[in-house]
């Protein structure tokens, strides 16, 4: 035990971090523009999208532009949740088998693994 606390420092841990904490890449742009394209064409893109009635289909087809310009972190984040929110909906209002709660399990081709 004596060893182990050699090395400590005055808050009696053995390790203290240099520098700052940081945050990690999460490749969102990718996952929507590549890996989830189906999906986003066809939760929140195709004409008559059901989010289009809570969002607008001219400001999410807008936001989904710019998405394939400059990167833009912000941007990333807020189409992130637009295509969430649209699976989220599709799965618990959308495809409802029961009218009383609304929710169902979640078909293959929406969650692809």
């Amino acid at each position: 035990m004596g060893r182990v606390l050699t090395g400590s420092n005055r808050r009696g841990t053995p390790y203290e971090p240099e520098g700052s904490k940081q945050g990690f890449y999460v490749p969102t742009r990718r996952w929507l523009s590549r890996d989830l394209a189906a999906q986003v064409e066809q939760l929140v893109l195709a004409e008559g999208a059901q989010i289009a009635s809570y969002l607008g289909s001219g400001y999410v087809r807008g936001l989904w532009q710019r998405l394939q310009g400059k990167p833009n972190a912000r941007l990333d984040a807020q189409s992130w949740r637009i295509l969430n929110f649209a699976v989220w909906h599709e799965i618990h209002w959308a495809r409802s088998d029961s009218p009383r709660d609304g929710l169902h399990q979640p078909s293959q081709e929406l969650l692809p693994l």
